[in-house]
């Protein structure tokens, strides 16, 4: 209610209060899910730093899918996935949320994300005609950019 009338602060505040108290009552699973639900709300507030923080804050204190879901998306978005094992983690994690997240929406973004990690995976691992198998022109330029470069 808070967070749609743009009283972000109180908010927040809520949020923090109620992980604040879950641990404090040794309910470590509730705690882990006020912080991933705030991490959330920041994360829509455009403040991805913070977001991937919470994020992280809310798995110390128990396994979330929500939580790992946000935090991989958000690594990927900030550019944090550099490596081969960096974009496995990064796959589990998609994979292991599957079904699990708080919305129908989220869950079409990861099996979007989830497509496109796939895409790119196909285009990586062939030649030339592996980038004009990505039918968006931005994305085909950037393939053949890469695969000249790093040849």
């Amino acid at each position: 209610f808070l967070a749609l009338k743009h009283h972000d602060a109180a908010a927040e505040w809520r949020f923090q209060a109620a992980a604040k108290l879950a641990a404090a009552n040794r309910r470590q699973k509730l705690a882990a899910h006020s912080l991933a639900r705030l991490s959330y709300f920041v994360m829509l507030r455009g403040r991805h730093r913070d977001s991937l923080a919470l994020a992280g804050a809310a798995l110390s204190h128990a396994s979330d899918p929500f939580a790992e879901y946000i935090q991989a998306v958000l690594r990927r978005s900030l550019g944090e996935l550099r490596t081969e094992a960096d974009l496995k983690i990064f796959e589990e994690k998609l994979s292991a949320a599957a079904g699990r997240l708080p919305s129908q929406a989220l869950e079409e973004q990861r099996v979007a994300s989830q497509a496109e990690l796939q895409l790119w995976r196909n285009a990586a691992s062939g030649g030339v005609g592996k980038c004009l198998m990505l039918y968006d022109a931005a994305r085909i330029l950037i393939c053949l950019l890469c695969k000249a470069s790093f040849r």
